[in-house]
């Protein structure tokens, strides 16, 4: 029965691997189309960014001067929580109100992208543990019957007798025709006398 155990139990995982990847895409393919939260960390999580960057994101553009040259100021980068050190002589000839858009733009995907993160680790740890969970209970026994009594035929080969019992069994048998006889000889002696 074994064997078949084990193979029920690799079908119903594989089946389960597939369905959690299938839910997974979907996920992610929700959350490309969406962009919506309702978590409260995101306001705090934009603000803190703003904050803290901005800042050093401006005067990091709007130090340049039109008569220097680039090496001359040493401002061009500015550090920004979740990207590291950022370059910005690239965006000395961009107006400003595009480049604040954009900055504004990349905050917001970082917060935002905090939630997601967060959102699909708990979705997919709920996930994890209740199809582990519906799999041990529901489906793991009736891939295991089915697999034990309809396409394994195990049922049918536990019920075959053994050649080695078989051969025993027929030993006993004569074995027993043998004392019957000897016993039905012993009670004609026995009436004899």
């Amino acid at each position: 029965m074994l064997p078949s155990i084990k193979k029920a139990c690799l079908n119903v995982m594989l089946r389960m691997k597939e369905k959690l990847i299938e839910m997974v895409i979907e996920m992610i393919e929700m959350e490309k189309v969406t962009d919506y939260t309702c978590d409260p960390d995101y306001i705090a999580s934009w603000n803190k960014l703003m904050g803290k960057s901005r800042d050093r994101f401006l005067k990091a553009v709007t130090i340049y001067d039109s008569e220097w040259e680039l090496d001359d100021f040493e401002t061009a980068e500015f550090d920004m929580e979740g990207y590291g050190t950022i370059r910005v002589e690239h965006l000395f000839s961009v107006p400003s109100d595009t480049r604040n858009q954009a900055f504004d733009l990349t905050v917001r995907v970082t917060a935002y992208w905090n939630i997601v993160l967060k959102r699909m680790v708990d979705w997919i740890a709920l996930e994890l543990r209740f199809g582990i969970h519906k799999m041990v209970n529901k489906e793991m026994e009736k891939e295991i019957v089915y697999e034990v009594m309809v396409r394994g035929g195990v049922m049918e080969k536990m019920l075959e007798e053994p050649t080695s019992v078989a051969a025993k069994r027929e030993r006993l048998q004569k074995s027993i025709s043998l004392l019957q006889e000897s016993k039905e000889i012993i009670n004609q002696a026995m009436d004899g006398i």
